[in-house]
């Protein structure tokens, strides 16, 4: 096999222009390199910015449909507090039908929690991490707003039944739940305002289209819709389901 020895160099003039070559040949490989990696990022944090706008256009849907409800949750609550109230005086919960439920939707966060544990983050700038975070604290303290909503709603269910002898820790139960359920759908009806109001403190904008079908929120609807009368059948038993 022949082997070709290195031509050599004649003189510190070729000597450097075969050095600028290398160099130059060096130095556009790395460019190119960081060029493609910098739109590969480009392209990744592009699409982790969709998720979340898809993710947050659904939990803006949410919560608006939410708290559309909240004035015939005022009426049923009203209802409920007269329906109390007799019952204070004679001693007895009268027959009582479903009386519904208002709908508990359930807010997305799968689209944050995996931005968090990826890296596509870390190309995000800390003012952008800082806005989507504070976006998603709140919706998350929205979510612990509806799950004193419903525990309250769930006491509030025993008043549907066949009628019964209403005992002094029973009706201290029901006006506790009545008072946090009112307070539930006050903070509830707020939630969309408020949620609009942080969305253009950080600079997020309001435009977030609820279009990826991967996140479209569930059609729920609750027993009896809560904007409906309450059923004039009475449960046979306590606790039975409509």
């Amino acid at each position: 096999m022949e082997i070709h020895k290195p031509k050599p160099w004649h003189g510190w003039r070729e000597f450097l222009k075969e050095y600028l070559i290398i160099v130059v040949g060096v130095l556009t490989a790395l460019g190119a390199e960081q060029v493609v990696e910098a739109l590969h990022w480009r392209h990744q944090v592009a699409e982790a910015r969709q998720e979340l706008r898809y993710e947050l256009g659904s939990n803006i849907r949410l919560t608006q449909r939410r708290a559309g409800k909240a004035d015939c949750v005022d009426r049923r609550l009203d209802e409920l507090g007269g329906i109390l109230a007799e019952a204070s005086k004679s001693g007895r919960l009268p027959p009582a039908g479903f009386i519904g439920q208002p709908i508990s939707p359930t807010y997305l966060q799968d689209a944050w929690d995996a931005q968090k544990s990826g890296q596509a983050v870390a190309h995000f700038s800390p003012e952008e991490l800082e806005a989507i975070g504070r976006v998603y604290r709140f919706i998350d303290g929205g979510r612990r707003r509806l799950e004193l909503d419903d525990a309250a709603w769930t006491t509030l269910q025993t008043v549907s039944g066949p009628g019964r002898r209403l005992d002094p820790e029973t009706e201290g139960r029901l006006y506790q739940a009545l008072g946090e359920a009112r307070g539930a759908n006050r903070a509830i009806r707020a939630l969309p305002g408020r949620l609009s109001e942080i969305l253009r403190q950080t600079g997020l904008g309001d435009d977030f289209p609820q279009i990826n079908p991967r996140n479209a929120p569930l059609a729920s609807k609750s027993w009896s819709d809560i904007c409906d009368p309450i059923r004039a059948d009475p449960p046979p038993i306590y606790g039975r389901l409509p």
